[in-house]
């Protein structure tokens, strides 16, 4: 992933397809949703001083539905690395 701070957020290179290491290749829209995951969930977690509950209350709140396996194990990451 390359990063131009002169574009904040966005990609310097707006590819079609993204290989994540040790996954597989996904889509444009795949990848600025997990980035989109990623980015809440950092954000709660230091919001939130790692409280997990709070996190996974507030994040359920964002995505207005039940979380998945997937985001319930990123915000364990998380929590477990603040």
């Amino acid at each position: 992933m390359v990063y131009d701070s002169n574009i904040g957020d966005r990609l310097a290179h707006d590819e079609e397809t993204y290989i994540l290491s040790h996954w597989k290749p996904i889509s444009k829209e795949e990848f600025n949703q997990e980035v989109t995951m990623l980015r809440t969930i950092a954000r709660y977690t230091d919001i939130f001083k790692g409280d997990k509950q709070r996190i996974i209350e507030e994040y359920g709140k964002y995505i207005e539905r039940e979380l998945t396996e997937d985001e319930m194990a990123t915000i364990t990451e998380f929590v477990n690395g603040y």
